[in-house]
């Protein structure tokens, strides 16, 4: 795992991780990338970044989660004026699914994974600015660990 200081705040850690995000709250993990350095526009070819991200996060499901749990695999767009809703829920399973395929082969423990696309529907901000817009753009890795 990555040399990070972790925040503590009220039981939830964060840590920042390459390419990813992670926050903790007692034994619920989750590990956001992001979708800006992870992914080309508009696409869900995953980068470079995103691959070595997704290894470290392989990692820490080998290290902390339980066998047999459940590990979900949630795309986030932000929506936009470009493309319609319809290429937008797309893209998201589409990019969900491109984590999962990457995560599978490198996961040794025994962990249901799935994927699932979300489309716009559950933006974290506001989509009024770039900004707020990056934030949405998302993929978010969810597991319970057995620490916490």
């Amino acid at each position: 795992m990555s040399s990070v200081e972790p925040i503590v705040d009220d039981l939830l850690v964060k840590e920042s991780l390459p390419a990813a995000q992670r926050e903790q709250q007692k034994q619920r993990v989750e590990i956001t990338l992001d979708s800006t350095i992870s992914f080309q526009p508009d696409s869900a070819e995953l980068t470079a970044t995103a691959r070595d991200g997704i290894a470290d996060i392989a990692a820490q499901i080998d290290d902390e989660a339980a066998d047999g749990s459940a590990v979900s695999i949630e795309g986030h767009v932000a929506g936009s004026d470009q493309g319609s809703a319809s290429f937008q829920m797309q893209l998201s399973v589409d990019r969900a699914d491109a984590v999962l395929a990457e995560l599978r082969p490198q996961v040794k423990t025994d962990v249901e994974l799935t994927a699932q696309g979300f489309g716009a529907e559950k933006p974290l901000v506001p989509n009024d600015t770039e900004a707020n817009r990056q934030l949405n753009r998302r993929v978010v890795v969810v597991f319970t660990s057995t620490d916490g």
